[in-house]
């Protein structure tokens, strides 16, 4: 399709008149750069759904991409599950408080009303992980959010979950996709525009109580008394939070300018707790009232993370400490079928644990609809599965007889395995450092060091790609004259890993993602067991993400040293390219 036939065809389609508007004053002002960047290419179904820029266009988010996204999903839902039962087990749609997203949410009601749906609706924002909590709950044949998490201010999303409550993976997400396609080269329906949603059933009074009861089921009771600072960085997470809270027997101090929803995000660069100075109004505020543990959700509640003070000062935890510690608090007690899941980007101490405890262990590929998935088909093999997580904050803990009750990242749920945590700690005069020390005498001494590269042009990104793989790199110079070479090489974006027997990686391949894993050994004898390094695109923002881990035979602080030189070494190995990297 060109640039005009696409300009065309979205203004004989678009039933937005101010979309409508915008789209032809560019096409009366002959500006075709901004209508390119606005139309082609079509805003893909990826990562679990669509995410971009909410603005008029086919590639973008605005209500003729939702309409035509909500029509696909409705016919694939149709021709798989049967037109009877999945009109009849329904669709579950939740939205956060972004720019578009009630909008949004409305025409995904009237799109499936009109197809013969019952539809589920909270009528209220909720947090993300209450979707496919509800979609299990009510058996319903699929679920919608919308919501772009973390990411900048002026995107939304549409994230879809399956009938299993897990976000959608192959081959769901490639037949909804061509579902898409067919029904944009429809023309819209016109009763929708103005179809009511009044008949969509609400849900939020039915399935909130049952969360709750999962929840406090999962963490138990709490020992002694704790405060804690907390921050939902302008997004939808205070109440889910401030219940929680409540029910432990924690006081929960909420950052005042960023407790309410607001889609401006105003008063963080990024609604992000992994980036550098999003936390920094929740540790002044810890530190005017003399309070030692700060907690946050990011804006759809679905991720966590934690700082504790210390002697020295603040210390902000990483995803994979986060995730060490958790592991520990929830192992089972009967580890006979208990398992526990990593993403592949993730800390190997997890791997670690699980082998000296007697616990199944499996890595997957990046994102929780891999890891819902998968602990979902262990589920039916038998076992338990205790925990799963990946490091950019995202954790499913499970309970300790019948799994997780959610198949995805749960921020709220999360932060009460925490506070049951460091409740504990203090109440007998511990820190949660003291716990993650006890954790690598335990299981051995990891060291990480992961960032981004901003790259916002996809060939760039593929240039950088092929630097890495054109031939693969063979060796790594550190500092102080020490030299590591690469061990083993896998790729999973042209199928190929150099320690199998046929070549093949075990993870599953995809052309269109790029990612690279080096695994490192020092070329001297030392303390160094290995370190390995993961390079991939993002699939829902304009970064290359870099994950190194080191494990020494001494210590922590070595292991995190060795990791910080790897990091050097890679920008070594990019150099040519001047990217510009974040400072996390």
């Amino acid at each position: 399709m060109t640039l005009l036939e696409a300009v065309d065809s979205y203004l004989s389609r678009c039933f937005n008149e101010n979309d409508k508007t915008e789209i032809q004053k560019l096409k009366d002002a002959g500006d075709e750069d901004e209508l390119r960047r606005r139309m082609l290419p079509r805003i893909s179904f990826g990562t679990s759904g669509l995410r971009g820029a909410v603005q008029p266009g086919f590639a973008r988010m605005d209500d003729l991409t939702v309409y035509q996204a909500s029509r696909g999903l409705a016919k694939y839902l149709l021709s798989t599950l049967g037109s009877d039962i999945a009109r009849r087990r329904g669709v579950v749609v939740g939205h956060d408080h972004r720019h578009g997203s009630d909008s949004f949410a409305s025409i995904t009601e009237r799109v499936f009303l009109h197809e013969g749906f019952t539809v589920y609706r909270f009528g209220r924002l909720v947090h993300t992980p209450l979707v496919p909590f509800s979609v299990r709950e009510l058996g319903a044949a699929a679920g919608v959010m919308i919501t772009a998490s973390h990411n900048p201010k002026q995107d939304n999303g549409y994230k879809v979950y399956y009938e299993n409550g897990c976000a959608i993976i192959p081959p769901h997400d490639h037949g909804i996709s061509s579902e898409i396609d067919r029904c944009a080269r429809e023309d819209p329906l016109e009763p929708l525009v103005a179809e009511s949603t009044a008949s969509a059933q609400l849900i939020f009074d039915k399935v909130y109580p049952e969360y709750q009861t999962r929840v406090d089921k999962l963490i138990g009771t709490v020992q002694g008394s704790l405060s804690v600072v907390y921050t939902p960085m302008h997004g939808v997470g205070l109440p889910y939070a401030h219940d929680l809270a409540s029910r432990l027997g924690v006081q929960l101090l909420p950052v005042p300018e960023q407790a309410q929803p607001d889609p401006e995000f105003s008063t963080v660069k990024f609604p992000n707790p992994e980036e550098a100075g999003a936390l920094d109004m929740a540790l002044a505020l810890a530190d005017k009232e003399g309070i030692s543990v700060v907690v946050a959700n990011d804006p759809d509640a679905d991720r966590f993370c934690f700082a504790e003070r210390g002697k020295s000062g603040w210390r902000l935890f990483t995803g994979n400490e986060i995730g060490c510690l958790l592991a520990k608090e929830l192992l089972p007690k009967d580890k006979s079928k208990a398992a526990c899941l990593s993403s592949a980007v993730s800390s190997r101490a997890l791997e670690s644990m699980c082998k000296k405890e007697g616990i199944h262990w499996e890595e997957t590929l990046t994102g929780f609809k891999w890891l819902g998935n998968r602990a979902l088909d262990l589920k039916q093999q038998g076992f338990t599965v205790s925990f799963a997580y990946e490091e950019a904050l995202g954790y499913m803990p499970g309970d300790s007889t019948d799994g997780p009750f959610v198949y995805d990242k749960d921020g709220v749920l999360t932060l009460g395995v925490f506070l049951r945590l460091a409740s504990r700690l203090y109440a007998n005069g511990k820190t949660v450092s003291d716990a993650l020390t006890s954790f690598y005498d335990e299981y051995g001494s990891f060291g990480s060091q992961n960032s981004y590269f901003r790259v916002s042009d996809p060939k760039l990104l593929s240039q950088v790609m092929s630097t890495l793989r054109s031939p693969y790199k063979e060796t790594m110079q550190l500092e102080e004259s020490t030299r590591l070479r690469v061990t083993r090489v896998r790729d999973l974006t042209t199928g190929y890993d150099s320690a199998t027997h046929d070549k093949m990686p075990q993870l599953p391949v995809s052309a269109s993602s790029e990612m690279i894993t080096f695994w490192l050994g020092s070329e001297v004898p030392g303390d160094l067991d290995w370190a390995v390094l993961t390079i991939r695109g993002s699939g829902t923002e304009p970064k290359l993400k870099y994950y190194i881990e080191a494990r020494t035979t001494s210590t922590v602080e070595h292991a995190t040293a060795i990791a910080r030189q790897v990091e050097a070494g890679l920008c070594a190995w990019l150099a040519d390219f001047r990217l510009e990297r974040a400072n996390l």
